[in-house]
Parts: C-alpha cells; structure tokens; sequence
C-alpha cells in the first residue's frame, strides 16, 4: 500500500486497547508521534523502536485504523475502533 493516501489525521498512532465488543483509541499518542506535523518521528525504524506499530494491512485486520481512513476506504464491512468517548462510558 502507498503512503500516499495518508491524510496525516495521526489517528492510527494513538494507543488502542481491545474491549469485549472490539477494540477503542486511547487517549494517548505513541511516544514517537511528533503532534505539530501529525507524523511518525522515527517512521523508517517505526518497527524496530515501537513493539505496537501495525503496518497498514495488519492494522486493518486488527480495526485499528480509523473507519473514514483512505486505507479502509472501500473494505468492504470494515468497522473501525470506538472513540476514546465511548470507552469511557463503558469502562
């Protein structure tokens, strides 16, 4: 997959966590998302530095992209994770 249709939102860098009904952002980003330019500061080496970073096919896989992600668009019943919001009503 291209990098190119990243639209830097930096969702995909804030922290999930697996709830009984699916998993659900966090509000904490991963130490090496840099939130000025909403991009990873280590992206080359983002495998070697950060046990939780997904590439692209397998953060799909996991629903930790997004739903309105442009990696998602078109996955067909792709559901992504719920909003930190909504994790704490159910926690």
């Amino acid at each position: 997959m291209s990098d190119d249709v990243c639209v830097r939102c930096g969702r995909c860098c804030y922290y999930k966590v697996m709830t009984d009904i699916g998993p659900a952002f966090t509000r904490c980003y991963c130490k090496y998302f840099d939130e000025v330019t909403n991009l990873c500061k280590v992206y080359s080496k983002r495998f070697e530095k950060e046990i939780d970073c997904l590439s692209t096919e397998e953060a799909i896989k996991q629903r930790a992209l997004p739903s309105d992600c442009p990696y998602v668009k078109g996955v067909k019943g792709y559901v992504g994770p719920m909003s930190a919001d909504d994790l704490e009503k159910i926690v």
